[in-house]
């Protein structure tokens, strides 16, 4: 069963270190993290609010609509939602190159040169709402915006 969060008793506290703190109902939970649920197309509603409790999260409940919560908390929320969900943007693909059962990709990666290594094109390429995301053999994600 899905516990929708009370937003009037919950409080959401980000700190330097991109750490999330969640007051509800007077108990705090530290090292919090939120987590996007189905549809990803309504990215700020139905966000899962997970705590760490003997080294796994465990979900505090749900948050339905970002837009109810405080400025405060809304802001602390779109910080640590960034920082999870953040691709590095491909701006540009210089060249690319097939070697030993791996393509290397010279690209303008967020204003930096890099060489991003894809070892099967098949399954680490996506393509979600016109935009594509590639897979690099580290398993790191990229963007390409509006493919």
């Amino acid at each position: 069963m899905m516990d929708y969060l009370d937003f009037q008793q919950l409080k959401l506290i980000s700190n330097d270190n991109q750490l999330l703190t969640c007051i509800y109902k007077g108990k705090t939970y530290e090292h919090c993290k939120i987590v996007r649920c189905f549809p990803f197309q309504k990215q700020n509603e139905f966000l899962s609010v997970n705590y760490l409790h003997d080294n796994q999260y465990v979900e505090l409940g749900m948050i339905k609509d970002l837009d109810d919560l405080d400025e405060s908390s809304r802001k602390s929320v779109i910080n640590d939602l960034n920082f999870h969900y953040h691709f590095p943007e491909i701006k540009h693909i210089y060249s690319r190159k097939y070697s030993l059962r791996c393509y290397s990709f010279r690209c303008n990666v967020d204003e930096k040169e890099i060489i991003i290594n894809v070892d099967d094109l098949v399954n680490n390429i996506f393509v979600f709402n016109q935009d594509m995301y590639i897979k690099d053999v580290n398993k790191s994600y990229y963007l390409i915006k509006n493919y």
